[in-house]
């Protein structure tokens, strides 16, 4: 064997090698892309989630406070007609 054939054998085995490295990495690529985006995805449903739902305590709370305003209002309007 001459030393061309020595030296493009190596070339060739260097380059399949780099070449299947490559390929490996883009494999490997694509399945982290992937779980990133599917960890995106839910990241992005929980910080919709308080805009989509209201908490049982919230709900009381503000339905509370309508029903204190409306008192009030009726209060109001109570003393106007009394007033008369």
């Amino acid at each position: 064997m001459g030393g061309e054939t020595i030296a493009t054998l190596v070339a060739s085995a260097v380059a399949f090698f780099t070449w299947s490295h490559q390929q490996r990495q883009k494999a490997l690529d694509g399945k982290f892309q992937y779980c990133k985006d599917k960890i995106q995805g839910v990241e992005d449903r929980l910080n919709n989630l308080p805009l989509q739902y209201v908490l049982k305590v919230d709900l009381d709370a503000q339905i509370e406070d309508m029903r204190t305003r409306l008192r009030d209002i009726n209060d109001k309007l109570d003393q106007l007609l009394l007033k008369r």
